[in-house]
């Protein structure tokens, strides 16, 4: 017989071996990528000055002293418990904000290296959802809860497809992966109410496998034990993150809740999803974060815009129809909590684009499997969303090097050098009394004393939202409150987010400096102001001494 000749010889891959290749991208691609993230991210931390939401959950930690009194203690944030009880046992073994950067910085990290290592998406697609706005800044930089929601839910999502749904193994030990599963479901729900819907999405997407399980009679005893496993953690879980999200009856924090149907919180939440997918950050100055370049134009362009993106993807996913009633549960959710909450912030809405990441990521590794049901495969849909959702990542890339360029070089916050300059000066000595109370309270992560807040009339280390605060108060409140401080302690230390201000005679607004107080025994005097342009935009502080005056 003749001799093959070396091209016949050559083995040709399989498709399989093709996509698989494709996948996993250079050597070492997650724990390199992963590394790069934590060097970067750790720099912007060494320049990121944190702000009074990072602040609050913190001293909520560190301020408790027992688990029982900070669980009481957060009764009214709305968020479960398990992101303060980290920074509960943090604070008091070490207590510094930037060990809570560094966890928080960590936990992001081992993010990135899920994402990198398990989800099934093109390399280069890795790489770009690996420094995406949300999963590099917003997630990241910023401490709060929702990162850890973040690394939980990719956690379970990567134990689900690659050690769970692949496992053809049918002994009662696979039924312990499900246990895992079920406890980081627990974690996972107990990170905030975004956490909980992610929770949600999850178990979607496990009822439409059991599905194709049960139509295909393929469901064993081993899966139906392992659903029944998850089905009852994911319920505690839900009734645990349930009472501590409600609201307490006298929740005074101010949330602009929609009632009955309003168009115009139906046009705001849509629009979410195209600023969310679409991340344009300005260029102009410091203010940048929680803005898109749309938010400046009328609301009709993000809503029609978003409405499209929604259509296309829906459309997208349905004709992969083992992932519609994930994307679909987890994002109308999301939008039905914008319309009922109008939250703007990307922190509350910022889950929109997780939800596509992780749809897009499941779409391809279902893509040769038995589908829910059966749809005609449309070649130009397939090429409009992956476009859409290049186009999508290298937006998030764009706006995450903004932030991260901004972050060097403005102040994210002037809360620390309000902080310093009080330690600097050995202000503390005195007695403090500040508004707004929610941007002074945090200045007692530096003073440890507790601050007298006039908006609830009483001394505070962090701000509780009850029905005894009011949200705003006058000239003539605060003076009055500061006239009774200063019969307690003769020297006060004022501190406001705005400058102090009163009508004069001619009925002109004037910014007040020093005088003696009519009707009262105080000597004021202003003395120091800390405003440089800020990221935040209105954490500004303005300092008074108050003194009691001598016969």
């Amino acid at each position: 017989m003749p001799s093959k000749s070396k091209a016949q010889k050559k083995k040709v891959p399989t498709t399989k071996h093709v996509r698989v290749v494709q996948y996993i991208g250079f050597p070492y691609q997650a724990e390199v990528l992963s590394i790069v993230f934590f060097l970067l991210s750790f720099i912007v931390i060494l320049y990121h000055e944190p702000w009074r939401d990072e602040l609050q959950a913190y001293l909520l930690g560190r301020e408790s002293y027992s688990i029982r009194e900070l669980l009481n203690n957060i009764k009214y944030e709305g968020h479960p418990p398990l992101w303060h009880l980290i920074l509960f046992i943090q604070s008091h073994l070490i207590d510094s904000f930037f060990v809570s950067q560094i966890i928080h910085s960590i936990i992001a990290t081992v993010s990135i290296y899920l994402l990198n290592k398990f989800f099934t998406l093109d390399y280069r697609l890795k790489i770009l959802s690996s420094f995406s706005y949300f999963l590099f800044f917003e997630y990241n930089i910023v401490v709060r809860s929702y990162g850890l929601g973040i690394m939980l839910f990719f956690a379970a999502i990567a134990l689900y497809t690659q050690y769970i749904y692949k496992s053809s193994k049918s002994s009662l030990s696979v039924v312990w992966r499900y246990v895992v599963l079920g406890l980081l479901l627990l974690l996972l729900s107990n990170t905030s109410v975004l956490g909980m819907v992610m929770s949600a999405a999850l178990m979607a997407l496990i009822f439409t496998d059991y599905l194709i399980y049960l139509r295909e009679k393929s469901l064993s005893r081993v899966r139906v034990y392992g659903a029944f496993v998850v089905l009852i953690f994911f319920i505690i879980a839900t009734g645990i993150s349930y009472h501590f999200i409600k609201s307490e009856p006298d929740n005074s924090y101010p949330v602009n809740y929609t009632k009955g149907l309003d168009m115009n919180a139906v046009k705001f939440a849509l629009s979410k999803i195209f600023t969310n997918y679409f991340v344009i950050l300005p260029t102009e100055n410091h203010i940048y974060w929680n803005f898109h370049v749309l938010l400046n134009q009328e609301l009709s362009t993000a809503f029609y815009l978003g409405f499209l993106t929604l259509i296309l993807f829906g459309l997208y996913f349905t004709a992969h129809s083992r992932v519609v009633l994930f994307y679909l549960s987890g994002t109308m959710a999301m939008l039905l909590f914008l319309y009922l909450t109008n939250m703007r912030p990307y922190r509350y809405s910022g889950h929109l684009f997780i939800f596509l990441l992780t749809a897009y990521s499941l779409a391809e590794f279902y893509k040769n499997d038995k589908q829910l049901v059966s749809i005609i495969q449309n070649s130009f849909l397939d090429s409009l969303a992956r476009y859409a959702f290049i186009a999508i990542l290298l937006f998030n890339v764009y706006s995450a090097s903004i932030a991260f360029y901004k972050d060097l070089k403005y102040p994210f916050s002037n809360f620390t050098s309000a902080g310093e300059y009080i330690m600097k000066n050995k202000l503390n000595r005195y007695a403090l009394m500040g508004s707004s109370d929610f941007i002074v309270s945090p200045l007692t992560y530096y003073t440890h004393n507790a601050v007298f807040l006039p908006e609830s009339k009483r001394e505070q280390r962090f701000i509780i939202w009850d029905g005894a605060r009011r949200s705003k108060v006058s000239f003539n409140d605060i003076i009055s409150e500061l006239n009774e401080q200063v019969l307690k302690h003769d020297t006060v230390l004022l501190i406001l987010s705005t400058p102090l201000t009163f009508i004069g005679p001619d009925q002109k607004n004037h910014t007040f400096m020093e005088d003696h107080i009519a009707g009262t025994d105080i000597h004021l005097k202003y003395f120091h102001k800390i405003d440089t342009p800020n990221s935040v935009n209105d954490e500004n502080y303005y300092f008074y001494m108050a003194n009691k005056v001598k016969p």
